[in-house]
């Protein structure tokens, strides 16, 4: 027999943290979930207060290293979910499944199975995994959605590493992207304003199949809540105490500036400005806290601008997971 490791795309679904040897120490019956590493935890403590206000601005920087290898462990991970969801799927339907099995699964569901873009989506997913074409039992093909396909390179895999991979493809429930348990999918405020604290803990051993690909709302921040907390604190502050300046050195305030209109008195001691001087200077000062007030404004706009523009976007998602789950239901 043939070293399963020359099949192309085995080195593919092996990759990452799929055959990470400290999950080996689990327990077939439970899976660690969402245990931050101690460097990450003292990365979160240590961050200063001008890093976390970029973030709280303009979101979590793309150019940054850390932010491009999780992306790309996302996007791995999810690789990693639907090879789990394909060998389940060919051991539940006797080593071949057709594409419309592979609808809820794909990254851009159609409205209608009746779409010509719905073989085109399943077929990403074959190509893929290098799926190979099988005919009927009675000898036929099939066409379109009904067109079976089975996996060799995956059953490969698993055949070859059965206790890693058991735990691996036989845990995908509890995975990112598996739909949530409860029949409510949707998101609160806070898991799209900032990172809610993952629970450290062990949860039961699954062997259900996830309905359908579950794609996360898209988030303002990478932000705990306390980071995001003393954002919106600082800013707060700052917008209230520049305001309470501003008015103070208005006329009559208690700070307030004298003009070209201000007695002799007062300008006599200031001897070394001279009247249009003073002026001058209470003009630059007033303009400076106008300056300093829109900033403080806009410290608050730029958020909601594009908190705007995340909830535009979660409704895609939104409408996304909604037509993979009614390919559950037909």
């Amino acid at each position: 027999a043939n070293d399963p490791n020359e099949f192309n795309g085995i080195a593919m679904t092996r990759g990452g943290s799929w055959s990470d040897n400290s999950r080996d120490t689990l327990q077939p019956n439970q899976r660690l979930v969402a245990t931050p590493t101690s460097s990450q935890s003292e990365s979160d403590d240590q961050r200063g207060l001008l890093s976390i206000a970029v973030e709280f601005l303009f979101g979590p920087s793309k150019l940054d290293s850390s932010e491009i290898y999780r992306l790309s462990s996302q996007d791995l991970e999810k690789w990693k979910f639907k090879a789990s969801v394909l060998i389940s799927l060919c051991i539940e339907h006797n080593g071949s499944i057709c594409l419309r099995d592979l609808l809820p699964f794909v990254d851009d569901p159609p409205s209608l199975t009746e779409d010509s873009s719905a073989i085109t989506e399943a077929l990403e997913i074959v190509t893929y995994f290098n799926g190979k074409p099988v005919d009927n039992d009675d000898g036929g093909g099939s066409l379109g959605l009904n067109a079976r396909f089975c996996f060799p390179e995956l059953m490969a895999e698993m055949e070859y590493d059965l206790n890693s991979a058991s735990r691996n493809f036989l845990t995908i429930s509890t995975s990112e992207y598996a739909p949530p348990s409860s029949t409510n999918t949707n998101y609160s405020i806070g898991s799209i304003l900032y990172k809610e604290e993952d629970e450290v803990g062990t949860v039961d051993f699954s062997c259900d199949i996830p309905r359908y690909l579950y794609e996360r709302p898209f988030v303002l921040t990478q932000l705990t809540r306390r980071q995001f907390g003393q954002c919106m604190l600082l800013g707060l502050l700052n917008f209230i105490g520049i305001v309470w300046v501003q008015n103070a050195m208005m006329p009559g305030g208690l700070l307030e500036l004298p003009s070209d209109s201000s007695s002799g008195i007062r300008i006599r001691q200031r001897k070394r400005l001279t009247n249009s001087g003073w002026a001058i200077f209470s003009f630059m000062i007033m303009a400076l806290l106008k300056v300093l007030r829109f900033y403080a404004l806009l410290f608050f706009v730029l958020p909601v601008f594009r908190l705007v523009i995340v909830l535009i976007r979660n409704v895609g998602v939104a409408r996304r997971n909604e037509r993979r789950a009614s390919f559950c239901r037909q």
